[in-house]
């Protein structure tokens, strides 16, 4: 995938930026999300892309990420599990997780996990960046209080 830079807005002076993990099995779906948010606006200077569990984890022993989204129906490792395994290797990491299924055990799941959030597919852009942007937040104030320490 390489330096995503290029795609994206230099962030103005002292402007925070994301590194994003987006996991998801369905090609169609990574790509989908990929061009249909609009990551600039959400000050994301990175995005990776996984097909899978085992694919996500690598990427973050390579490198840390502040952000993953995963597809909570995946083959191997399903997100739930992702998600436990990602806090280990990542202790701060947010998880947004995105999901074609509306049911409400995921979803308590996901909330005992400590999800940052639950999109359900179709996304909806506008919502997507609501749930994105709370999660950033959720991270800056993190930073600014560790920094008050």
């Amino acid at each position: 995938m390489g330096n995503r830079r290029s795609l994206f807005s230099v962030p103005q002076r002292g402007e925070e930026m994301f590194s994003v993990l987006l996991a998801d099995d369905e090609q169609l779906d990574r790509e989908g999300l990929r061009r249909q948010i609009p990551w600039e606006d959400l000050q994301v200077e990175e995005i990776r892309l996984a097909r899978n569990g085992r694919e996500v984890l690598e990427l973050l022993r390579q490198a840390p990420a502040d952000i993953l989204l995963t597809d909570i129906s995946m083959p191997g490792m399903n997100g739930l599990d992702l998600a436990e395994e990602s806090a280990r290797l990542c202790p701060d990491i947010r998880v947004i997780f995105i999901s074609g299924y509306a049911d409400f055990s995921y979803a308590q799941k996901a909330v005992e996990l400590g999800a940052s959030g639950y999109v359900l597919k179709p996304v909806d852009t506008a919502e997507f960046c609501k749930v994105f942007r709370r999660a950033s937040q959720d991270i800056l104030e993190e930073k600014r209080l560790r920094k008050d320490l």
